[in-house]
């Protein structure tokens, strides 16, 4: 092994790792995390950067003859995950009462030359989606160690550290962006079936209401992944920005209404909604923007007020026509320097309670749409947001209403996925629709029950502990070139068009994912299916 890093380079690797290390263990709800690094001159592995309960520690010299730190189990060459280890194993933490082990090697030059593991003192902490993601994580501290050991000067230093600390903390975005899509992913498909047997109106409603937030949560997750640099912009659709300002009033309600009525006070909403044309714009986007603004009006009006919203079109000259969309408040208003830094990154006047993301964050959205937002305000007075938005010479075709084909077919179809609620709600919807459904909860089960009996249609995860959902698709197929496979992932356009044509994916369904769309892409690839009796099963 040779050394990785020099003492003075180590205290610099703490400020890039520190945040990140400490994000990862607080993800996998570890006891600690720590990036060990081979030194040369001690002989030991050193804790470059530890984060957790215990403290720091200390240099490890694996010289056990049997144990962690040789052969198969040496962390620096191989991927290790225990289980249940005894007090007494030779583990590189100290007098830590440790019984769950979790590493993966740090290569830097193409040689192993340290790792990053994660501990626990209960038994079976981790599980094997874990590794895939510390193993994507390590990857990227080790990439970044070999650029840094290439820059000789401090300033060259700093933009390393900028550089990586961000594409390090949009790693770890990504992988929270999947394991929240897979939450999110059961909460609308469940709604789905509930709505397909509501009969009341309210139910139907709170269940529209809870499902919307849903996918407005996944529209958060997917620009979070958009930060990972994993996902390209979505198409707009066709908009009635008056209803989008309606929803945004009923998901806010509690705030302006119940909460308010708790504290004895009244905020009073006034609408001014006028016939306004559609325009192009991502809905769950502007839900955003408008929410952002009533949740600032609201905290405004500490003590009660009048929050007024008004829409209206101008035919605009220069710029073109336009819709714009006006919050109102009558709370205490800001002075002109508060106005002039609102919508800047982390400004806040909210203290701790508030993150300074809103306004920017709803900033940058309207300038995505090619509209504006502004704001006029005096102290006292209160404060008026405007918020314009350009209408299209020519609206784009809705994407939103899917429609399953008149002469759809039934067929025989596998679901393979190894989150067991997501699981359960597809096949079960596809067995109300008529079809022959079975599950399986990983992959190496699913390529058996494939062997076994014949599919038309095989519907996958792409992150599965065993094999990915691109090793199903290239293994299905080669039992059946005919099979058509729907791929299903958390981690959006992480798969490139490429990789799905090599491995015979036909089509690729984001999670979270509407029934309907499920639904619709089943039974287009059933149209082209050859009948199961007149193809050969390998």
């Amino acid at each position: 092994m040779f050394s990785a890093v020099s003492p003075e380079g180590s205290r610099e690797f703490e400020v890039v790792f520190g945040p990140v290390v400490e994000q990862i263990v607080g993800l996998l709800e570890a006891e600690a995390g720590i990036l060990w690094l081979w030194e040369e001159t001690a002989p030991a592995f050193i804790p470059l950067v530890c984060r957790g309960r215990g403290g720091w520690a200390n240099p490890w010299n694996p010289s056990h003859t049997e144990g962690i730190g040789q052969g198969e189990l040496d962390p620096c060459q191989h991927t290790l995950l225990f289980d249940d280890i005894p007090p007494d194993a030779p583990l590189p933490m100290g007098e830590q009462k440790i019984r769950s082990f979790a590493s993966v090697p740090l290569a830097i030059g193409g040689r192993g030359s340290g790792f990053l593991a994660l501990y626990s003192r209960r038994r079976g902490h981790f599980a094997p989606r874990d590794l895939r993601f510390l193993q994507m994580m390590a990857q990227l501290m080790g990439l970044t160690i070999e650029q840094v050991n290439s820059v000789g000067d401090r300033k060259g230093w700093e933009q390393h550290v900028h550089s990586e600390k961000l594409a390090a903390l949009g790693t770890l975005a990504a992988g929270v962006a999947h394991n929240i899509n897979n939450v999110l992913a059961a909460i609308v498909a469940r709604t789905d079936l509930l709505l397909r047997q509501a009969q009341e109106a309210d139910l139907k409603r709170w269940l529209n209401s809870i499902q919307q937030s849903a996918l407005d949560g996944a529209s958060t997750v997917r620009r979070l992944q958009d930060f990972a640099r994993t996902e390209t912009p979505e198409s707009m659709i066709p908009v009635d920005v008056n209803r989008v300002v309606t929803e945004v009033l009923q998901f806010t309600q509690a705030r302006w209404k119940d909460e308010a009525e708790l504290r004895g006070i009244k905020i009073e909403v006034v609408t001014e909604l006028t016939d306004i044309p559609l325009i192009t714009a991502n809905p769950a986007e502007l839900r955003e923007v408008f929410t952002n603004v009533v949740f600032n009006a609201l905290d405004a009006m500490a003590n009660g007020g009048c929050l007024t919203v008004k829409t209206r079109s101008h035919r605009g000259r220069e710029k073109g026509p336009s819709v714009e969309v006006v919050f109102g408040d009558s709370g205490i208003g800001m002075t002109e320097e508060v106005r002039q830094k609102i919508f800047d990154p982390f400004f806040t006047t909210k203290g701790v309670k508030g993150t300074g993301l809103g306004l920017s964050t709803s900033y940058g959205i309207v300038a995505r749409h090619g509209g504006a937002i502004s704001v006029e305000s005096e102290i006292g007075r209160g404060s008026r947001f405007s918020i314009t938005l350009p209408i299209p010479a020519k609206l784009p075709r809705s994407r939103e209403h899917l429609r399953v084909p008149a002469d759809r077919r039934t067929g025989r179809i596998l679901v393979i996925d190894d989150e067991p609620h997501l699981r359960e709600v597809i096949t079960n919807l596809l067995r109300l629709e008529g079809h022959i459904a079975v599950g399986a909860g990983c992959g190496i089960e699913g390529v058996h029950m494939f062997r076994a009996e014949p599919f038309d249609v095989v519907i996958t995860d792409l992150g599965m502990a065993d094999l990915t959902g691109l090793e199903v698709a290239r293994k299905v197929r080669r039992l059946d070139p005919e099979i058509k496979v729907i791929l299903c992932t958390g981690w959006n356009v992480a798969v490139s068009r490429a990789d799905q044509e090599a491995s015979g994916v036909d089509r690729l369904l984001e999670k979270p994912f509407r029934l309907d769309k499920l639904l619709h892409q089943v039974h287009e690839l059933l149209r082209d299916v050859p009948q199961l009796d007149s193809r050969g099963q390998a």
